[in-house]
């Protein structure tokens, strides 16, 4: 079993929270890095369901995935901050 993504929050802004995930595999991040931005939201979503219990779901049908990108070893998403 992989180790759970680690989570932090990077910055708020109005109505959303950026969030920094690490602990992706090298592989992984090279995935990420030249996929689709649909194709990149969904596959973060997998891996985090997979390592942190399923909150890959509660961000993308609860909160809303707004955005997301890779820098580096890191990936950052932006969430809402409240239930639709």
């Amino acid at each position: 079993m992989k180790t759970p993504l680690k989570i932090e929050t990077f910055r708020e802004g109005l109505g959303v929270r950026c969030l920094k995930l690490t602990g992706f595999s090298e592989e992984e991040i090279q995935e990420l890095a030249h996929c689709d931005y649909r194709d990149m939201k969904n596959r973060i979503v997998e891996i985090a369901n997979e390592r942190n219990s399923g909150i890959g779901t509660t961000w993308q049908c609860g909160y809303g995935i707004y955005n997301a990108w890779t820098h580096g070893n890191e990936v950052f998403i932006e969430v809402g901050v409240s239930c639709d």
